[in-house]
């Protein structure tokens, strides 16, 4: 199972933003003492097979992973330029994986909730009750993460360490992808456009950056409160931002021979936000990102130095979809 969970828990978000806030932009309103619960789901999936001229695709294979967290957001204090610290309690972290080889299925899971906590994978330790602390900008932004280390080392965990669920979702770029909301960060204000450039949200996506152009509407009426839809769209770029980093690749020889040499033909990636202006809390924000690449059998030996082997003409076809939904909870 380490191998699977390695692969599950890969293409971390790291945000970079383009522009600034303004007076008027959808930003938190935090307060000190109050507390919120907030839902949090990433879904990821691969699909490949082979094709050939008039031939049925082959080869399937696939993986499907999906992590859920229910965690309670507490604000211990607010500086003078509207950081808060806040205490993050997980209260249920739920985490399974289905791998496909043809027509063989594997799976895993892990589960950790007040009443009990069990896992596929040996030796998990419980993340239910357990607290990490970050500092957050109004504008999503997590300024910093704190008390990760410790918590890492109270359950005998490094981070990143191979196989684990628990010592991947503890790791400070999952922890960023679960807190920081890309609109907010775009500064995007009621009845305005922005544009921001960001990371690319997973390793198999072929772009140096994503650039995404949020659309808010003016401000509603929404039972005793006033909310503020917002929608987006994202594009690729393949020219690297200046003062950017290499974009994350995968550790697999196979999925980084897939990512390097294939040609990414379809992209798409949109979101769709509710955010509560009477309240400063964003109450929704879904994103979906998917995207497909297309591997010709020539360039697979041309890859593999000394292969000799005439094409017949086949493709390896790689489809990514990834979707993330943040809520608030009653």
């Amino acid at each position: 199972m380490t191998q699977r969970i390695a692969l599950a828990l890969i293409g971390l978000v790291t945000i970079s933003l383009v522009g600034c806030n303004n007076s008027t932009a959808l930003t938190y309103q935090f307060k000190s003492g109050e507390a919120e619960r907030i839902h949090y789901i990433r879904h990821q999936t691969y699909d490949n097979w082979v094709e050939y001229p008039d031939e049925e695709p082959t080869l399937p294979s696939g993986l499907d992973t999906t992590l859920e967290q229910v965690l309670v957001r507490k604000v211990m204090e607010v500086d003078a330029a509207g950081v808060a610290t806040i205490e993050v309690t997980f209260e249920e972290v739920k985490y399974s994986d289905t791998r496909r080889l043809q027509k063989k299925v594997n799976t895993g899971s892990y589960s950790s909730t007040p009443e009990k906590t069990e896992s596929t994978n040996e030796g998990e330790p419980v993340l239910s009750g357990e607290s990490y602390r970050i500092k957050l900008s109004p504008d999503s932004r997590v300024v910093a993460v704190l008390g990760v280390d410790e918590l890492r080392a109270k359950l005998g965990l490094a981070e990143g360490k191979g196989g684990s669920i628990v010592g991947l979702v503890l790791t400070e770029d999952r922890i960023k992808d679960v807190h920081e909301r890309h609109f907010m960060l775009s500064g995007v204000a009621a009845g305005g456009v922005s544009e921001a450039l960001f990371t690319v949200p997973d390793v198999m996506i072929r772009a140096e950056a994503v650039k995404k152009v949020f659309e808010a509407g003016p401000v509603e009426l929404e039972g005793a409160g006033t909310v503020v839809k917002v929608k987006g769209t994202g594009e690729p770029v393949y020219q690297r931002p200046e003062g950017w980093g290499q974009p994350p690749k995968p550790g697999d020889p196979g999925r980084l021979l897939i990512r390097s040499e294939s040609d990414m033909q379809e992209f798409k990636a949109d979101t769709e936000a509710l955010f509560s202006v009477s309240d400063g809390v964003c109450r929704r924000d879904v994103t979906n990102t998917e995207a497909k690449l297309i591997l010709l059998e020539e360039e697979i030996f041309r890859a593999r130095q000394g292969d000799k082997r005439k094409s017949r003409g086949g493709m390896m076809i790689t489809k990514v979809k990834l979707e993330r939904t943040f809520e608030s909870l009653p």
